[in-house]
């Protein structure tokens, strides 16, 4: 490869092609496999997966996951001479909780709250917002998909922007959403004393709901 060009003061550089590049056939190029790892890791850098709870004192691109408990609407704020949009989520996990900047593809992902995440490559800052974790080029969020069998209570339930769905604050100081008609037998029960439930939750959804009893006081 004849004619080309690098941009970028550090690494990752960016190879510009132009009119002026060729491209030539060649044998097999030997290399060696510590340059193919440290090749492998400029085009997808490492991220380090970190309890919410430490990423004050993580270094380098992180990786969490947590519960979506706030969920902005997306704005489209001015980066140079282009407008780009931009999102805020803030997630919870194990009562630690932390916000997280969702910057162009990102922003526009299909997310709602209660839904559990991983969002990979994000890089922290501090400003007078406080501490958030901002998204890089290489950041992806997948929707964690499992599910789990709890035994919790109820503490509140209201509506949602959803028809037929409610949403429920737990204990645990979790939000789970639930089908109006699965929450229906218990509604009453709420109005009158502590409901206590077991609950089996897909993906921060509801999908069945149990009453049991309270546990013993000590």
């Amino acid at each position: 490869m004849k004619g080309y060009s690098l941009r970028g003061e550090s690494t990752p550089f960016v190879i510009i092609v132009t009119r002026e590049t060729t491209f030539y056939r060649s044998s097999p190029v030997s290399v060696d496999a510590a340059f193919i790892k440290e090749a492998t890791e400029l085009l997808y850098p490492p991220s380090k997966l970190s309890p919410v709870s430490e990423v004050r004192d993580a270094v380098g691109l992180l990786t969490v996951e947590g519960q979506i408990i706030q969920l902005s609407v997306v704005k489209n704020v001015k980066s140079g001479r282009e407008g780009v949009p931009l999102r805020h989520l803030k997630i919870q996990q194990d009562g630690a909780q932390v916000t997280l900047c969702l910057w162009r593809e990102a922003a526009v992902e299909n997310l709602e709250v209660g839904a559990r995440i991983q969002a990979t490559h994000l890089k922290l800052t501090r400003s007078s917002y406080g501490e958030q974790l901002q998204t890089t080029s290489y950041t992806q969020i997948e929707v964690v998909h499992s599910s789990d069998d709890i035994m919790v209570e109820v503490l509140g339930v209201t509506e949602t922007i959803n028809d037929g769905i409610l949403e429920l604050l737990l204990s645990t100081d979790e939000l789970v959403e639930i089908e109006k008609s699965l929450w229906e037998p218990f509604d009453y029960l709420l109005s009158k004393q502590r409901v206590h439930v077991q609950l089996i939750r897909n993906g921060g959804k509801v999908v069945k709901i149990e009453g049991v009893q309270p546990p013993a006081e000590n």
